[in-house]
């Protein structure tokens, strides 16, 4: 996924800020954790579950 695709920008972006803002302060940073696993791998989910279990 990209910053300029349009997934990014009217699905993943308010999402996330919605969430973001909806949470706790101590749950802030935990959400943003969970959004970046989402965002990095872009397309290929399998990404998030090969980076949990190689820092283990």
């Amino acid at each position: 996924m990209l910053f300029s695709s349009v997934t990014f920008l009217f699905l993943f972006l308010p999402i996330t800020l919605v969430v973001y803002y909806i949470l706790p302060l101590r749950f802030k940073n935990l959400a943003l954790l969970v959004a970046s696993l989402f965002f990095m791998p872009g397309e290929s989910r399998c990404m998030s579950f090969l980076w949990y279990f190689r820092s283990r």
